[in-house]
């Protein structure tokens, strides 16, 4: 069972401690030792936080997830409409620019699967009320699909990189936005010109 932990700031200290140290060191060859060395406090302070490797890591991961969904609702405050849509588009990539552990997608495969599809999930769970918020009756596309495609898009860019302009341009394209954030028009057919009629008998 994992420790009881006291409410200061030790606890955040040591989850950012164990998010570099994985990132470092990976999975298996991480000790509680270096976790507590990077956080500035002893193994016994550790200890009481934690009890071991696996509720540290069980803690990061919804940690993690804490950060996400918090740091989306703060800036979605006071915004509405399509604004939410695209600032949420943003947070994506901010959320992803502060995650360490790209260099460990070769060294640890199995273990970073797991942490993408646990970031899928919560990603995507946080973006999907915000495209029901735009649905329209009759659209094909569920709300879940479009956010679970633009997280995908994002991750694949966490593991192959590209530049963050083209990603968020990706995204919108992805959620349906344009450039300036608002949804593009619906297409419709050219309207045709009236013929001419000729003159002179001709």
């Amino acid at each position: 069972m994992p420790a009881t932990a006291p409410a200061d700031s030790t606890r955040p200290r040591l989850l950012v401690a164990r998010s570099l140290a994985l990132a470092q060191f990976g999975p298996r060859k991480v000790s509680l030792s270096e976790i507590a060395a990077l956080a500035g406090v002893s193994r016994p302070t550790l200890y009481r936080y934690f009890a071991s490797k696996d509720d540290l890591l069980l803690a990061l991961a919804e940690h993690e997830k804490h950060r996400f969904e918090s740091g989306l609702a703060a800036k979605l405050e006071g915004l509405t409409g399509e604004a939410r849509l695209d600032r949420a588009m943003r947070h994506v990539i901010e959320f992803q620019r502060g995650y360490h552990m790209e260099d460990l997608v070769l060294a640890e495969p199995a273990f970073m699967v797991d942490q993408l599809r646990r970031a899928l999930r919560t990603m995507a769970g946080s973006l999907t009320p915000l495209f029901e918020e735009l649905a329209v009756p009759g659209e094909a596309t569920r709300p879940a699909d479009k956010a679970d495609l633009v997280v995908r898009l994002a991750l694949s860019h966490f593991l192959i990189r590209g530049s963050e302009a083209q990603l968020l341009r990706e995204l919108r394209h992805a959620a349906g936005l344009t450039s300036t954030g608002a949804r593009p028009a619906p297409a419709t057919a050219p309207r045709s010109r009236p013929r001419r009629r000729r003159t002179g008998g001709r």
